[in-house]
């Protein structure tokens, strides 16, 4: 069974590499056909487009996307192939998989419930959820403690889960509802509330009890609560080229060897993982999310600015610096806080960077995943923070 690989976010390293410039981008939009591999055209902003071409020049990735979020403005770009060897190129609004970037997907639809008053922060789940007999130590668990991952419970859920759900795309309420159940019902691997401890598992209990609670698929959520609103019209969940006419016209994922993993069983995570890491969608799509998360304008997607805003607030009392479906930290080209987080299937790899205090944010998605899909989207990250963002604010 595969599980989400994603660990503590890559981080753009700010030590040697090459200073971009809009002139050395102008230059090397005049080279690129020359010097990019296979003569690729880049898709959508030109200047971005040639920045990635380098990037992708010199990395293992089949295909690479980015995009930057400037206040209200999006650009955004495309390079490299659907599928390693024999496939057709990248177009702008092709999907990539974005894994454990669902996370914070499934933190604002539970804010949304509870704005609402269908749920509560500190309710334990357990209860919420009608668990009869849960883990005594697992009583007290509340939602913000798995959103958090401050719930006590292991990084994945174990068999026999993966094979409760034939078919790997099919929606299964009740699968999940049990997992939460069994897991609920088993002793945690720290008592809840005391340390942080990267968890999966809790992201899909939290996603059984907001099924529970709206008595609709996370899926359906997801995607009445932040695609429609927020006009991500290229997004959807699962593998980007399975069950639809014509596979080839999306990205396949790769293995970290760059081996194409086609479309059916084997390209994806199970169903149940959706509330963890299963929604995918173009580059510009995932902007436009990084974008409200910059701007949280009221009545959107939350009725209040300060819901979202308080998803972004890390545990106080935590060493490891967690919020809802982010990492928080600090960095100099953002002038100070900085919100992040990966996400991979182990086929493809996504990246994204919120830097509130200049009003920037930027994400890159790849088609392969491991070392060679965290390397490439990392670079494209670090040559559009040289490239794009002033040092001199």
């Amino acid at each position: 069974m595969k599980q989400q690989d994603d660990q503590l976010p890559q981080q753009p390293r700010p030590g040697p590499r090459p200073q971009w410039s809009l002139t050395l981008i102008t230059l090397a939009m005049l080279v690129a056909g020359a010097d990019a591999a296979d003569d690729l055209t880049p898709r959508g902003d030109a200047a971005l487009g040639a920045l990635l071409a380098e990037v992708h020049a010199g990395h293992e990735a089949p295909a690479l996307a980015a995009a930057l979020v400037r206040g209200d403005d999006i650009i955004s770009a495309a390079i490299g192939l659907r599928r390693a060897g024999d496939g057709s190129e990248v177009e702008l609004k092709d999907r990539f998989h974005w894994g454990s970037l669902t996370k914070s997907m499934t933190a604002v639809v539970a804010a949304t419930m509870v704005e609402q008053g269908k749920l509560e922060w500190q309710t334990p789940v357990a209860r919420q959820l009608a668990i009869r007999r849960p883990d005594p130590r697992l009583e007290r668990v509340t939602l913000r403690d798995l959103l958090e991952h401050h719930g006590g419970l292991r990084a994945n859920a174990t068999q026999p889960f993966s094979f409760m759900v034939p078919e790997p795309n099919g929606i299964d309420r009740a699968t999940r509802r049990e997992l939460a159940r069994v897991f609920l019902q088993t002793p945690p691997e720290h008592d809840p509330g005391t340390r942080f401890h990267y968890s999966n598992l809790g992201y899909i209990i939290a996603g059984a009890l907001l099924e529970e609670t709206a008595d609709q698929p996370i899926e359906t959520l997801i995607r009445d609560r932040i695609f429609k609103p927020l006009e991500m019209t290229n997004s959807g969940f699962g593998a980007p080229a399975n069950g639809i006419d014509d596979p080839d016209s999306q990205p396949w994922g790769h293995r970290d060897d760059g081996t194409p993993v086609p479309p059916g069983p084997g390209d994806d995570n199970p169903a149940w993982l959706t509330a963890a890491g299963r929604a995918h969608g173009c580059v510009t799509d995932l902007a436009r999310y990084a974008r409200y998360h910059l701007q949280s304008p009221a009545g959107l997607v939350c009725l209040e600015s300060e819901t979202i805003q308080d998803l972004h607030q890390p545990r106080s009392e935590a060493a490891e610096p967690a919020a809802c479906g982010w990492f928080v930290s600090r960095r100099t080209w953002a002038r100070g806080r900085v919100l992040t987080h990966t996400g991979s299937n182990t086929m493809f790899y996504a990246v994204i960077w919120l830097a509130p205090e200049i009003d920037t944010a930027l994400v890159a998605v790849s088609n392969i995943g491991g070392k060679s899909g965290a390397e490439a989207t990392d670079a494209a990250c670090a040559a559009m923070i040289d490239a794009f963002i002033p040092r001199d604010r």
